[in-house]
């Protein structure tokens, strides 16, 4: 799983430069490794728990007990088991430190155009990964307890179907939106005039779209820190469109040591007066912006020679841009990966952007997963979402998930959409979201508990009335050997009798 769908983690590191490709193919290798290791242990423990939970164990016709055991019960539902650990690594993946947090592939993203999504509204896409992971346990039983397992693997997909067309969230105005994607190269962007090469690029696109109410550029689409002149050139920009616009770029701060620190941030202009807006990126990539466990792994970055800047983070409680009356969530690339966060992001805002520089990527799988993830987060915030990438793939997606305006990645131009901006919140954003990650593992071991309950009863009513038909084939079947012995024994009786 993680050898192919994490494979693009060689062509990032090969990108950041000046690293062989014997070291990026080393260090990608140990990742892979890394994450298969926690992810088995994790759903190892996770299972492990699952069938040494108590049951009551019928010991007589009218007695039970409860048994700790690993018994021939609950062997039957480990599958159930192996689920819930998976689904538990999901979450925990959300929720551990930013350091070594990586939600990447979970199962749910791979059904995204599918009737199961809409589960994601009530659940976030833990919950569609939830019911991937039982409809394949039902299949792959349907066999053994067919009726159960049939239910089982459609209800969920028909409870989808509902929630998907549940108006969660309402239409208050429509907005046209423009997206720059520059094409331009993570070297062009680096090189000695790549600030002058990527502030015409993108005010050349930017201007040929006079009238969109938003013109927004990527992360990190002007190679530089916020400056009053920076500021002065992108108000001017902006009035010039008449466009109000977010870009992404690089901030200074002070440390509380008294040193300057980097920041990847996003910068909203207003259109009508030089009013800007700020936001710092708060989840860091690991080894992209920072290194994670920096007394322990720095040493080793060091030694492999792997130029890794680090970026300090935002602080979580920062409020969302407000640009001419509309309220904007902000995110930054990585962070768009974290259900929870961007649901808080979400709060009070009317729709979400999303900046990226996936050129880290290169002609991998990357730029689609990333896609498909930014999709999944519009399902569960009921918002209309628009993702701006320098090299691709930029879009504008709908509050169902459909991309309704888009650009191939690789390509130079522009992306233009209308939205409408939205109020209201999804069951996810108001309260599942909102729960910590011990909660949402009690809720999996309940819910799980509860199917194994489920399937345990209706296995045994169905056991039952199987075993009163094989008794009563049995019983039929042993009157007719007594009743053919009898006729038997009578005619050996008649016959010692004629021979007497």
């Amino acid at each position: 799983m993680y050898g192919v769908g994490t494979s693009w983690v060689h062509n990032s590191f090969l990108a950041i430069g000046d690293i062989s490709s014997e070291v990026s193919i080393l260090v990608t290798a140990l990742f892979v490794l890394a994450s298969a290791v926690i992810f088995m242990g994790v759903v190892a423990i996770i299972q492990a728990i699952w069938v040494r939970l108590p049951r009551f164990v019928q010991t007589g016709e009218k007695a039970y007990t409860l048994s700790f055991s690993v018994s021939k019960e609950s062997r039957r539902y480990s599958a159930l088991g192996t689920a819930l650990g998976w689904i538990a690594f999901e979450i925990v993946n959300t929720l551990m430190v930013s350091d070594i947090a990586f939600p990447w592939l979970q199962a749910g993203y791979a059904f995204i155009d599918t009737w199961l999504v809409g589960l994601a509204t009530v659940g976030g896409v833990a919950l569609v990964s939830f019911f991937v992971l039982v409809t394949a346990i039902a299949l792959y039983r349907i066999q053994r307890i067919r009726i159960f397992t049939m239910v089982l693997a459609i209800f969920p997909w028909l409870l989808g179907i509902g929630l998907i067309n549940v108006p969660w969230t309402q239409p208050i105005e429509e907005k046209e939106i423009v997206l720059v994607q520059s094409n331009l190269s993570i070297t062009e962007k680096l090189a000695a005039d790549g600030f002058t090469q990527s502030w015409r690029t993108q005010t050349r696109l930017s201007m040929e779209e006079v009238g969109a109410d938003f013109v927004i550029w990527p992360e990190g689409a002007l190679p530089t820190t916020l400056s009053s002149e920076v500021k002065d050139s992108l108000y001017t920009l902006a009035a010039h469109t008449r466009a109000s616009m977010i870009v992404g770029m690089f901030g200074e701060s002070m440390s509380e040591n008294y040193e300057v620190v980097l920041h990847n941030i996003a910068v909203g202009v207003s259109k009508f007066a030089p009013e800007y807006e700020e936001y710092k990126k708060l989840k860091m990539a690991p080894f992209g912006e920072k290194i994670p466990f920096e007394p322990i792994l720095g040493p080793i970055v060091r030694w492999l020679d792997i130029p890794i800047r680090s970026i300090d983070s935002g602080i979580e409680a920062q409020d969302n841009m407000v640009l001419d009356g509309v309220n904007v969530g902000v995110t930054i690339c990585y962070e768009i990966a974290f259900p929870s966060y961007i649901a808080n992001r979400s709060r009070g805002a009317e729709f979400l952007v999303t900046l990226s520089e996936d050129g880290w990527f290169g002609n991998s799988i990357g730029p689609a997963q990333h896609m498909q993830i930014a999709r999944m987060r519009s399902i569960e915030t009921g918002r209309y979402l628009a993702r701006a990438t320098t090299k691709g793939i930029s879009g504008i997606v709908n509050p169902k998930g459909r991309i309704i305006s888009t650009m191939p990645a690789n390509e130079r131009g522009v992306v233009r959409g209308t939205i409408h901006t939205m109020e209201g919140e999804t069951w996810f954003v108001r309260y599942a979201s909102k729960l910590p990650g011990w909660i949402w593992g009690a809720f999996a071991v309940l819910g799980g508990g509860f199917l194994s309950a489920f399937a345990g009863v209706l296995g045994m009513l169905f056991l039952r009335r199987f075993v009163s038909t094989a008794n009563d084939a049995s019983d039929s079947d042993e009157d007719a050997e007594v009743e053919g012995a009898t006729e038997e024994e009578d005619a050996e009786i008649d016959l010692r009798m004629t021979a007497e």
